[in-house]
């Protein structure tokens, strides 16, 4: 008997179809496969997850899958803070280190968000994944030159607009 394998590479379910051939007739079999399909959630210097991935999954999800895969206190955990409709939720504290206070002198430390290695212009609830994406977060030294277009000018300009209306009091 001679048998030709056939396998396909994706990240969705596939089949896998086989050849074989019984005397002189070739048969086609189908067997099908399911494949798993996942994103990666990392912390720059720190841990990192591979979550499994669903449609229609955020990325808050995503964060939240990981921390149910690390399932230890010790090495992760993190806290989400809503930025009002414009960025939605961000992470603002990873393993006990929190984003700058407004009020704190620089060098001004913010948690920024990237999908892919490029900065999110909205927040983890906003941001849907597919299969094969990377979440990562890493503690950056806030440069409005290079944070204009970033989760972390929204955060100094959500941060600014409290410390305005708590002056006013």
């Amino acid at each position: 008997m001679v048998r030709f394998n056939i396998t396909i590479a994706s990240v969705q379910p596939i089949s896998i179809v086989r050849f074989s051939q019984l005397g002189s007739t070739w048969h086609k079999d189908q067997q099908s496969m399911n494949t798993t399909q996942s994103v990666t959630v990392s912390v720059v210097g720190g841990p990192s997850a591979t979550v499994p991935w669903s449609s229609g999954m955020n990325a808050q999800q995503a964060l939240e899958g990981a921390y149910n895969i690390i399932n230890n206190t010790s090495v992760f955990t993190y806290a989400l803070q809503y930025y009002g409709d414009n960025l939605g939720y961000l992470v603002m504290m990873i393993n006990e280190t929190y984003d700058s206070f407004i009020s704190s002198s620089a060098p001004f430390l913010y948690w920024e968000f990237l999908v892919n290695g490029s900065p999110a212009a909205t927040g983890i609830d906003s941001i849907m994944l597919e299969p094969g994406d990377a979440v990562s977060f890493e503690l950056e030294i806030y440069d409005a030159a290079k944070h204009t277009h970033s989760t972390i000018a929204g955060k100094r300009q959500f941060q600014a607009s409290i410390t305005k209306l708590q002056n006013q009091d």
